[in-house]
């Protein structure tokens, strides 16, 4: 999404480096050569960050009255380990068109005490990965030294935005500061830590600032938010009193802003638009059918580039590309011009940060979907793969902003709201089994006939990538996620998929996908015994193991639930052993309701056994009090994968 700025009068003018707060502090002029002294936990990391120091400053020049903004960055890291020397011995510049670097000083200190500094002649041209960069390589870093650099770059006004913490190292101490002119009012808030924060005024400048002292990294965790749980600061322009004291950037001025945006339109747009939803016939359909065809038109002419330029629908027709700001324009002028009853939506996936209705900064609004108060259903307009009742599943359960139209006579004006969207239900997100198991006469392998039914959240994207693909394109697919659900050594005759057809009736059935299977590794002969092993028909499982304790809370993804349905027909003259351990019941109720749980079962009738299995996730966040007992929920299905039964005569 292109971000909305509200400028505040910028014309360049000189600068004496002198008049920022950044250049007065003590490590421009000077180097401190004196290593620090690791504890004993600290010796256990491969690196710490000593100190950062981060000032934004907004700079009223005295001569043109403009205001410019000035970001000013300081890191001191420990270097302890050899293998951390290539993650440090690199400073990257954020650099770009708009902005322009205004000192720069790199700084390596070996065990020795010897310092080498480099500055704005060492900046180099690099290009990794397809990006291009600047940077500085940083010289003499060794295992035990140190390594410190700063950097101050003029950028373009920005009156919000968010400044996280490194996540993946200790952090000693962490500053951060704004300062701007007093008639300048600027908020700001952290998130997932704990700080000291001051807000004061001194000879006409306000400062606001935060001190946070030993901060635990975050590390990688499965079933968590890692980059919404890792510390961040968030700052807003509030208040501008040399002009009023109307509070700014509230969820209702953002409201007004999207909304003028999505109807900006030049004469011939309308035109254009009722061309296509003639053509389609789409004006003649009821609603909920008229929201399918036009996003079915939409997904299957238009492709998503985020550089393209802001467009009108009519150039966007034509061109057959969009970003997502142009393209959400698209749809809002397509469905009222079919009298489609709709809401506008923004708002983020709670896997980059939980939504904050508290605090109203715009960096929370970096997604579009829809809302269809008659259907009751949503809409993810940038997403191929998906149609009308899906989102990503990172929206759901997050707050956002949510905006209505409302018409006084010919007036049309937008309404906002903060309202949740909420959770998909278990029931509707699932991956099912049913599996019919057989053996030849000399027990030589296993034949399966499988059958695969997913729906919701489960089927992701399958249904999208195959419909979009060709023959050739479509075979890897199935065959890729065959293999990925038993043995490699299977061999799969008779696939079958159904219910890909995204833009037809089939976007409302489960994708189903069945084939034959010759399993030879799933039965062992041991003596006289053969050994079946039924856990494998599982497919492979998520195992939780912790190599430290438990950071984070528990974000299972979305609700969902797994039904496994396997019948198996003992081979002639042999019994079976072994069946008791089929039996797992390993459940666990949260705040009074049914929450989580493994459960499998068998009966025998005659030569079948019949085997039910039932895993379920009803509740997507949980504290983190509760996760030993996920834990044994989630490592039941993979220890289901070891069940083994016994065929003898």
């Amino acid at each position: 999404m292109k971000k909305l700025v509200l400028a505040l009068t910028l014309l360049g003018s000189p600068l004496f480096a002198q008049d920022l707060q950044f250049f007065k502090l003590d490590f421009i002029k000077k180097t401190n050569n004196k290593l620090s002294t690791l504890s004993e936990a600290e010796k256990k990391e491969p690196a710490i960050l000593l100190d950062s120091k981060i000032y934004v400053e907004y700079y009223k020049d005295s001569l043109t009255q403009n205001v410019e903004q000035y970001y000013g960055l300081m890191r001191r890291f420990h270097i302890h380990e050899a293998g951390a020397v290539d993650s440090y011995n690199k400073v990257y510049l954020p650099i770009s068109a708009s902005s322009e670097l205004i000192d720069i000083k790199v700084r390596s200190i070996n065990p020795k005490g010897i310092v080498k500094e480099l500055g704005q002649s060492a900046i180099k041209e690099t290009t990794e990965e397809g990006q291009t960069y600047k940077m500085v390589a940083v010289e003499g870093l060794e295992p035990g030294s140190e390594m410190e650099f700063f950097y101050v770059i003029k950028t373009p006004i920005n009156i919000y935005s968010t400044e996280p913490l490194l996540k993946k190292l200790p952090i000693r101490n962490w500053d951060f500061l704004i300062v701007s002119p007093d008639f300048l009012k600027f908020e700001a808030k952290l998130y997932n830590a704990v700080g000291i924060k001051k807000d004061t005024v001194i000879n006409k400048k306000a400062f606001v600032s935060y001190n946070l002292k030993d901060i635990t990294p975050v590390f990688d965790e499965k079933y968590s938010s890692e980059n919404a749980n890792t510390p961040r600061i968030e700052y807003k322009l509030t208040y501008n009193t040399a002009k009023d004291n109307n509070k700014l950037f509230t969820w209702k001025d953002a409201g007004n802003q999207f909304f003028e945006m999505m109807h900006a339109r030049s004469k011939n747009t309308l035109k254009e638009i009722e061309k296509v939803l003639k053509k389609e016939k789409i004006l003649e359909m009821p609603e909920d059918q008229a929201i399918r065809a036009i996003e079915n038109y939409i997904k299957s002419n238009i492709n998503i580039k985020e550089d393209a330029e802001d467009a009108m629908p009519e150039a966007i027709l034509k061109s057959k590309y969009a970003e997502a700001g142009g393209l959400a324009r698209l749809y809002v002028q397509m469905f009222e011009a079919a009298n489609v009853n709709y809401e506008l939506g923004i708002g983020i996936s709670r896997f980059k940060k939980k939504f904050d209705k508290a605090f109203e900064t715009w960096t929370q609004l970096d997604k579009y979907f829809f809302y269809f108060p008659n259907a009751k259903k949503y809409l993810d307009p940038s997403n191929p793969m998906l149609r009308l009742g899906q989102i990503e599943s990172g929206l759901e359960g997050t707050d956002a902003l949510f905006i209505a139209n409302i018409s006084l006579g010919e007036t049309k004006s937008g309404i906002s709201k903060i309202k949740t969207i909420p959770f998909s239900t278990a029931a509707l997100n699932y991956n099912n089994i049913d599996a019919e198991v057989s053996f030849p006469a000399n027990l030589a392998h296993a034949n399966i006939k499988l059958t695969r039914t997913l729906g919701g959240s489960q089927d992701g994207e399958i249904k999208g990538y195959l419909m979009l693909s060709n023959e050739t394109q479509r075979k890897e697919i199935l065959d890729n996620i065959l293999k990925a659900s038993l043995k490699e050594d299977a061999e799969y005759s008779n696939i079958v998929a159904k219910n890909y057809d995204i833009n037809s009736d089939e976007v409302n059935k489960p994708f189903i996908l069945s084939s034959d299977v010759v399993a030879k590794n799933m039965i062992e002969k041991a003596g006289k015994k053969y050994i079946f092993k039924l856990g494998d028909i599982l497919g492979p499982q998520q195992e939780l193991y912790n190599e430290r304790p438990r950071q984070q809370s528990i974000d299972v993804g979305s609700a969902h639930e797994y039904v496994r349905n396997i019948t198996i027909a003992i081979p002639d003259g042999y019994k079976v052993r072994g069946l008791e351990e089929v039996k797992r019941n390993i459940t666990y109720d949260f705040e009074g309701k049914k929450n989580m749980g493994f459960v499998s079962d068998y009966q025998v009738n005659g030569n079948k056994i019949t085997i039910t299995i039932n895993e379920y996730y009803h509740k997507v966040l949980l504290p983190l009090s509760v996760y030993d007992d996920f834990q044994k929920v989630i490592n039941a299905a993979a220890d289901f994968n070891k069940v083994t039964i016994i065929f003898e005569n």
